[in-house]
């Protein structure tokens, strides 16, 4: 026997709600073809959808497209209870709206209705409502001349959400249609339990695995033995050659005219980003500590002797390439001397620290420094940041750099790399690739430019140093005009 629902009357924007199929080739994994489908399949392809790695808002998606097609109506709406406030907030629905002019809005529901729907879902069948509790039921207010049906995701006593389906017509399920949906409506209310208890349990262990790092990276008086047992519990063995990474991210400076929209697509690429870094480290050192922090993350990898720096770049370059162009984010990435006793740790963690901050100022968008290649940055970038001068070493740096940006030229590269070499024609020429001949044009165009003598040996030094310090202050004055941008 078919039951009808009591519905209200309520409509809203055609275009917002017309049904979508996706195209096999373009859609999720999991979309079946829409004549193929039933409730059957749909049950089916949720616990498929289960056991695959996906957030939580992800697997209630598939599941609003499954029975979207299953049913032939044309909005699904699954509504999750706040866990922290008895209101019901929606969270999933196909097609999606979010975007749309279409309003969802958030529900307050009284136990005495609750019971009353819950008292059908343990019958197998969909609730019957009266207008008024229709009404009370209703996310879309202002709509008019469409129907739903509504039914409790509940485990147990426990009140965790609702699941809506929208048509424009009155929707009629059979009793075994009835039955499965329900079916659904309660393997759908466990998942999401379960999915909870492991964020919960994810949260205790990121809270014992940053506490660790902290007393770890920190140098306080803790007892070795002690902070070797928490890490042992950890099933992390402090004890073996481990390298620690600092690694932060950033994206291009964004237009003037970017909007909330796209500051919430820039939060989900940076979330997508972050969670890539992980799996992939995770992949490759099944035993690494990760604690993420507001910048990105830092990471300690054991090794069972200690890497080379070659073999570190191998392995990251790789994946700030693949970050870049699949999420458009910069990987900056800080790298300390390994740590072989406790002691070494905190030295390694400010080391990596310092390695990401300086290292962002001499080298391009991917970036993976090495303290121990630091060099005289190291100790001239304190100095950047405290002081601001300007002398004839200074001036002379301007010159190159005006005539560079005015003849699309590198004779500021050439002249760092002359002067790094200690003005060895030969060894210079070798290191930027070019003829002798052509790197004495550069030299003596670069001194036609400059009262400087170049082959004066007093002036090579500061003037090297003038240089470095100009390529620190130019990432300095970049990141002071993005923050005015």
């Amino acid at each position: 026997m078919e039951t009808q629902i009591l519905m209200s009357e309520t409509i809203f924007p055609t275009i917002a709600l017309a049904p979508v199929i996706l195209e096999p080739e373009t859609g999720q994994a999991m979309v079946v073809k829409k004549e193929q489908l039933n409730l059957h399949t749909a049950l089916a392809q949720l616990v498929n959808t289960i056991t695959l790695p996906l957030r939580l808002p992800e697997m209630l998606q598939l599941l609003a497209e499954l029975i979207t097609q299953a049913l032939d109506i044309d909005l699904c709406l699954i509504m999750l209870r706040s866990q922290s406030k008895d209101t019901f907030h929606p969270c999933s629905s196909h097609p999606d709206v979010r975007g749309s002019s279409l309003r969802i809005q958030s529900l307050r529901i009284d136990t005495a209705l609750w019971e009353h729907l819950r008292t059908f879902s343990l019958q197998g069948k969909i609730p019957e409502i009266t207008e008024e509790e229709a009404t009370l039921l209703n996310p879309l207010p202002k709509s008019s001349d469409h129907h739903f049906i509504c039914i409790p995701l509940c485990a147990g006593n426990e009140q965790l959400g609702l699941l809506y389906c929208f048509a424009q017509r009155p929707i009629h399920c059979d009793s075994d249609e009835q039955l499965m949906l329900n079916t659904i409506a309660q393997q759908t209310a466990l998942t999401i339990k379960h999915r909870r208890y492991m964020e919960e349990d994810m949260i205790a262990q990121q809270s014992v695995v940053k506490a660790l790092l902290e007393d770890l990276l920190s140098a306080k008086p803790v007892s070795e033995a002690a902070l070797q047992r928490r890490a042992y519990l950890l099933g992390f063995d402090v004890t073996k050659p481990h390298v620690l990474l600092l690694i932060e991210l950033s994206e291009a400076t964004e237009p003037l005219e970017d909007k909330r929209g796209a500051g919430q697509e820039r939060l989900a690429r940076y979330n997508t980003a972050l969670t890539h870094i992980k799996q992939s480290l995770q992949a490759s050192y099944p035993s690494i500590l990760i604690d993420e922090r507001e910048a990105g993350l830092c990471c300690l990898l054991p090794f069972e002797t200690v890497p080379e720096a070659a073999q570190l770049n191998g392995q990251l370059e790789p994946l700030m390439q693949m970050i870049w162009q699949e999420c458009a984010i910069y990987m900056s990435v800080g790298i300390g001397t390994c740590c072989q006793v406790i002691s070494d740790y905190p030295r390694s963690y400010a080391e990596a620290c310092e390695a990401v901050q300086i290292g962002a100022c001499f080298k391009a968008e991917l970036r993976c420094t090495h303290f121990s290649e630091l060099g005289a940055y190291r100790y001239l970038y304190p100095f950047v940041q405290a002081h601001s001068i300007s002398d004839q070493y200074q001036d002379a740096v301007m010159v190159v750099l005006k005539y560079d940006q005015r003849k699309k030229t590198n004779l500021l590269d050439t002249l760092e790399a002359y002067l790094e070499c200690g003005g060895n024609i030969a060894r210079t020429a070798c290191l930027l690739d070019v003829h002798r001949n052509t790197l004495l044009q550069r030299l003596c165009r670069i001194q036609k430019l400059c009262p400087l003598d170049l082959e004066h040996m007093p002036d090579r030094l500061p003037w090297l140093l003038a240089l470095k310090i100009y390529r620190l202050r130019a990432h300095q004055w970049r990141g002071e005009e993005s923050v005015d941008g």
